[in-house]
């Protein structure tokens, strides 16, 4: 959303409960010279009131043809939906063109790519042809490598470095400011949003949704499932600014990427605050976290969606910082979980004194350690599954998965544990639940 929209009358992307996804890009040569409207930037209304009442292509097809003219807007709407449709609607006041995904004339690699210009507008005219060469030629190697993957889209894609006409590679250079003019992420650029659509026949719940809020460069993805979007995580809700913390925190770190605001100075970047020979760059950061998040996401899709498991015998959820947490709903999987599947520095967690799941906090093969709001997420999901699930407060001892020992001869679930620290938490759910 468009955080200065107090009213709430936009939305810039977005997916709801049926599946259908939309987006748009500017263009800048859709315009007919006869068409001289005035009233324009419409685009995140009309996305606002597709996504209330489409649940197809052929839906926003109908929207678009029975809205009145002129519908004040010059873009690209890219949109999918949960019975395998796909496409762009170049789309001005007055008309549209459609250009189907599913069309192998229009798509022949089953893809379509755009910047901020269309192809059925003015020849030449627009903006974005530098990116849109850099992002076909990315698209393309991708492609002949069979990488097509989210991790590809969202790390290497959407964060390129790389640029599509002279070739520098900014991972390459070891220059303090550089000029940051044409690569696929702008300074102006707000947000990534990668929707992973579902196949015809399967729920639109298990519609995925990435995303990157604030500046592309300076924020972490973060992974959003249509089943739970009611519920979102803290950190991607509007704080007292209106913008969620990860887009404040992303917006802090940015300031040091672009430090010189008098004249010129906002186009030039500080590589070495963003990619530096140390390996230590905020993005090479982020890169490196990020790719536990990738790693637990696909391992909680796969279980989450499983239909071999339809049981769940360990209920995995992500933590607010994106580590895994995984849950043991009986004593076989408590069991599994605590001695076989365990990463000796994982974190194990097990409500005080009480019956109740055995919880493991994925951590052991992260370079990072799960901060305060982690551990306490895991210590509620212990909590919460236990025999103490309705109290107010509730004491839950967690340790390394190293220091869980069973005694020889102990029934399945039993354990003993040393080194143990005492956390009191409230039994709570997670969202991702």
């Amino acid at each position: 959303v468009n955080a200065v929209d107090t009213l709430g009358q936009e939305i810039w992307a977005g997916v709801n409960d049926q599946g259908f996804t939309i987006m748009n890009s500017a263009s800048y040569n859709l315009k007919t010279k006869e068409d001289t409207t005035r009233v324009k930037d419409r685009e995140g209304v009309l996305m606002k009131l597709a996504l209330r009442v489409c649940a197809s292509v052929t839906d926003f097809e109908n929207l678009l043809d029975t809205l009145p003219k002129p519908l004040g807007v010059e873009s690209n709407f890219g949109v999918i939906d949960a019975k395998g449709g796909a496409a762009y609607y170049e789309t001005n006041n007055f008309g549209y063109t459609k250009l189907d995904v599913n069309d192998p004339r229009i798509a022949p690699n089953g893809y379509l790519i755009h910047t901020n210009f269309s192809f059925t507008g003015r020849l030449n005219q627009g903006m974005g042809y530098i990116r849109f060469q850099m992002a076909e030629k990315l698209f393309n190697d991708a492609l002949a490598q069979n990488n097509l993957t989210d991790s590809f889209i969202l790390q290497k894609a959407s964060r390129c470095l790389q640029h599509g006409l002279t070739g520098q590679d900014l991972t390459r250079e070891n220059s303090d400011f550089v000029i940051f003019r044409d690569f696929i992420p702008r300074r102006s650029s707000v947000s990534v949003i990668l929707v992973k659509g579902v196949k015809s026949g399967e729920s639109p719940d298990h519609t995925l949704m990435w995303t990157i809020l604030g500046f592309p460069l300076t924020s972490v993805s973060f992974p959003l499932w249509v089943a739970n979007m009611r519920d979102l995580p803290q950190i991607l809700k509007p704080g007292a600014k209106q913008t969620a913390p990860l887009c404040e925190a992303s917006l802090q770190l940015k300031q040091q990427c672009f430090p010189i605001q008098r004249g010129s100075g906002k186009n030039y970047l500080h590589l070495k605050e963003l990619w530096n020979n140390s390996g230590q760059g905020i993005l090479q950061n982020i890169l490196a976290f990020e790719k536990t998040i990738l790693a637990s996401t696909k391992a909680f899709e796969k279980e989450l969606w499983s239909q071999k498991n339809p049981q769940k015998e360990i209920k995995k959820f992500i933590s607010s910082g994106g580590f895994e947490i995984c849950v043991g709903l009986d004593d076989a999987s408590n069991d599994r979980l605590s001695l076989k599947e365990r990463h000796a520095n994982d974190l194990w967690f097990h409500v005080h004194g009480f019956p109740g799941s055995h919880v493991l906090l994925r951590c052991g093969e992260s370079e990072f350690e799960p901060g305060k709001e982690d551990i306490k997420e895991a210590a509620q999901l212990a909590a919460y599954f236990s025999k103490m699930r309705k109290a107010s407060a509730v004491s839950v001892h967690y340790c390394r998965a190293k220091h869980v020992k069973k005694p020889r001869g102990a029934k399945p679930g039993t354990v003993t544990i040393s080194q143990a620290t005492k956390i009191k938490v409230k039994p709570q759910l997670l969202s991702s639940d």
